[in-house]
């Protein structure tokens, strides 16, 4: 059986997608950028609508994303607004996770995805070189690329967490 894991890096202007298939199969990853020019609600509706689509090409088993407390780390940087429009998407996710094929949902701090990926302090470059270690692939960890990257390594982390699980309910089984 695999495992489908799609993953959000939700961020206040831009929004990083990632599509992971077990063992370690990228199908799908990138950047959603809502055009500036489009109301609050058209932003939140249009991101919503490119998760529609995603999970529907893509029917996951685990729903994961960054979940950073939002009102703690980027108040005094992102105005409030944009707090809002990442705290309703991530509602949303939630929301859509209530539709078959019913994924887990599991939101990961940003602190517990990074450390775990990289194994300590970390910059967008040293997790991109950790994803492209995993995956052989060529990102930079720069503006461009940062938030397909950090979707990717949440997948990454996802990833291990459930094998971590498998195997620590597979040992319990044999102690029994």
């Amino acid at each position: 059986m695999t495992t489908t894991i799609v993953s959000f890096d939700v961020g206040s202007k831009y929004t990083g997608y990632a599509v992971l298939v077990a063992p370690a199969r990228l199908c799908a990853a990138g950047t959603w950028i809502p055009r500036r020019s489009l109301s609050y609600h058209e932003q939140l509706l249009w991101l919503v609508s490119r998760a529609q689509d995603l999970l529907a090409a893509w029917p996951p088993d685990v729903l994961a994303f960054e979940d950073a407390p939002v009102s703690a780390t980027l108040a005094p940087h992102v105005p409030p607004r944009e707090v809002t429009l990442m705290q309703r998407f991530v509602g949303a996710l939630y929301a859509l996770a209530l539709l078959p094929p019913y994924p887990v949902v599991w939101p990961l701090a940003p602190t517990l995805w990074g450390t775990r990926l990289c194994g300590g302090p970390h910059t967008k470059t040293d997790v991109a070189e950790a994803v492209n270690t995993r995956l052989q692939t060529a990102y930079k960890g720069d503006v461009y690329d940062n938030h397909t990257c950090d979707s990717i390594a949440i997948a990454l982390v996802a990833l291990d967490l459930i094998d971590k699980y498998k195997h620590s309910h597979k040992c319990a089984a044999r102690v029994r």
